[in-house]
């Protein structure tokens, strides 16, 4: 059976060679028209509306053209697409609202008293362990799963329908949480709303990064992570306002969580003013309609340049066509069916284990935490959109960190720098006098713009790069269902240590803490550095067997000539 296998992969391996030099050409693009002829494929040719080599070549000389652009000529040249992607953010912006009530709420005296009742351990008004520990775990599994029936939806009804149907289907599951006369219709409630949080953003990144130039698609990208943050803020900010309504709910809690509707109908209202991806439509067989797509998003009147950028759409799918042709449907069981690319699944497991290590689900929970800690709601509050501000700033700082200094950087030396972090907030924890309580506040608040700098901007990066082109959708979407289940576990396991009957309050970050240092000694030996990396490259170094810390300083050149030879 060996055998058979490996004569299988010597027949393929002129075909994986050739269609890794096609990649490279699309993502190196051409350097001049004289350059060598764009690979023009036999699916190509048989498309519907093919179009000529010419117009191809023209194509991707557009392509060089604009990204030749600075940031703020293409924007001036793209103002349209910027606007079409608007929807798009504000479903993103929506899932962050979502965060941000979701937290406010569980602080508030009016929701505390609804659903819980007085601590006498803690002196404090509180909520059943269970509750609060399925609310977060439960509502984590409904995003997994809604993130993981969305690739199944953008094939078929593309991003625009996809986020247009998840902004219809949210409106009743808000419903049900703003009615909620009981634990358990909240978490109804919230388990609805998890399905379409988890298709939110995955189809907001699907049409940006299929619609978007190359110079806009980075900045429309981080605009996503972005927007879920000033959504959190917004959250914040507006359940701060109601906190003072403790004997009315509906001026309280339920007044913030009904202000989620705003979002998801201003979405489904832009939605039916915008195109869906021209590359969708292309592989679906439109290429009629994905020309006035692509002249509505590059505000295009030109006949023949619309031509030229479809050409590119088409040639695009035709690739992928080919690579699935060439190397058979992908299956989740190749991601272990051989030795690299089970290395390469098994380094997206540790990415995203490293992700939930770092204590998103305690950090998650800090404004309910530090109420239980006995902190003033209101000060707890205020500290917490102080230091939303630095959030905002870091996530900025985030895309130039992983540019300038690299994916491994960030995961193994910022990881380092937030394990410290989480040490001195678990130390805290002993402090029994009341300025501790300020302090656990700040330090808690700047472990999550640490956590952000370190694994939670790289992991995004990693989880893309590392996979190859073959099985990158299947590993992608792997990853995510990981990242999920232990977001699962961490948000079910959590309130039962910092609370009853645990009881570890702020020393709960003392157990992350060591998980965290750990990832990092996992990380150093196994995070290998993709920045500036082609596909192809990072295929060679990992067929190569380069250890994970000398990627960087490793000459390709060669490795390349004596593969082609």
């Amino acid at each position: 059976m060996s055998t058979e296998y490996d004569n299988k992969d010597r027949m393929m391996d002129e075909d994986v060679k050739d269609l890794k030099e096609h990649v490279q050409h699309l993502e190196n693009g051409p350097t001049s028209t004289a350059d060598a002829e764009v690979p023009y494929p036999e699916t190509l040719k048989n498309m519907l509306e093919a179009p000529t080599r010419e117009m191809l070549q023209q194509g991707y000389d557009l392509v060089k053209e604009d990204s030749k652009l600075k940031l703020g000529a293409s924007l001036k040249k793209e103002w349209k697409l910027v606007l079409v992607c608007l929807p798009y953010l504000l479903s993103s912006l929506g899932c962050g609202f979502d965060n941000g009530a979701t937290g406010i709420t569980a602080a508030m005296p009016a929701y505390l008293l609804y659903f819980g009742g007085f601590d006498p351990v803690t002196h404090s008004l509180s909520i059943d362990s269970k509750w609060v520990a399925l609310w977060g775990s439960m509502t984590q599994i409904c995003i997994a799963f809604g993130a993981m029936v969305c690739g199944w939806f953008l094939e078929r009804y593309g991003p625009r329908m996809t986020n247009f149907g998840a902004s219809v289907f949210i409106l009743p599951a808000i419903a049900v949480q703003v009615l909620a006369n009981s634990p358990g219709m909240l978490l109804a409630g919230k388990m609805l709303g998890g399905l379409p949080n988890g298709i939110f953003v995955a189809s907001a990144a699907n049409f940006i990064s299929e619609a978007c130039t190359q110079n806009l698609r980075p900045m429309m990208s981080s605009l996503l992570g972005f927007c879920g943050l000033i959504g959190v803020t917004c959250g914040i900010a507006t359940g701060f306002e109601r906190i003072p309504f403790v004997n009315s709910d509906w001026l309280s809690w339920r007044l913030v969580l009904a202000i989620q509707w705003i979002f998801p109908f201003i979405t489904v209202i832009g939605l039916l003013f915008v195109p869906t991806s021209p590359v969708f439509l292309v592989k679906r067989g439109r290429p009629a309609e994905a020309a006035k797509a692509l002249a509505r998003l590059h505000n295009l009147k030109d006949e023949s340049i619309i031509r030229a950028r479809l050409a590119v759409v088409q040639h695009t799918v035709a690739m992928e066509q080919e690579a699935t042709a060439t190397l058979g449907s992908a299956t989740f069981m190749d991601l272990f069916r051989n030795p690299i690319d089970r290395q390469r699944t098994l380094l997206t497991v540790g990415v995203w284990t490293c992700y939930n290590m770092a204590g998103a689900a305690f950090l998650g929970s800090g404004l309910y935490f530090l109420q239980q800690q006995g902190l003033d709601v209101i000060i707890a509050t205020k500290i917490t959109l102080g230091m939303l501000a630095l959030s905002g700033l870091t996530n900025v700082l985030v895309g130039y960190c992983l540019g300038r200094f690299g994916r491994r950087f960030c995961f193994v030396y910022c990881n380092a720098f937030h394990c410290l972090v989480l040490t001195c907030l678990g130390c805290l924890g002993f402090a029994k006098n009341k300025s501790a309580g300020w302090g656990v506040a700040v330090v808690l608040n700047f472990a999550i713009c640490t956590a952000q700098l370190s694994t939670g901007g790289a992991s995004f990066a990693l989880n893309a790069e590392i996979s190859s082109l073959r099985l990158r959708a299947k590993t992608v979407s792997f990853g995510f269902f990981i990242s999920y289940f232990l977001a699962w576990l961490t948000s079910f396991v959590t309130p039962y240590i910092f609370q009853s009957p645990g009881y570890l309050g702020a020393k709960t970050a003392l157990i992350y803490a060591g998980l965290t240092g750990l990832g990092v000694v996992w990380a150093y030996f196994y995070i290998p550095e993709t920045n500036g990396r082609t596909a192809a490259e990072i295929d060679i170094l990992f067929e190569q067997g380069i250890p994970a810390r000398k990627w960087k300083g490793t000459n390709i050149a060669h490795m390349m000539e004596s593969r082609e030879e």
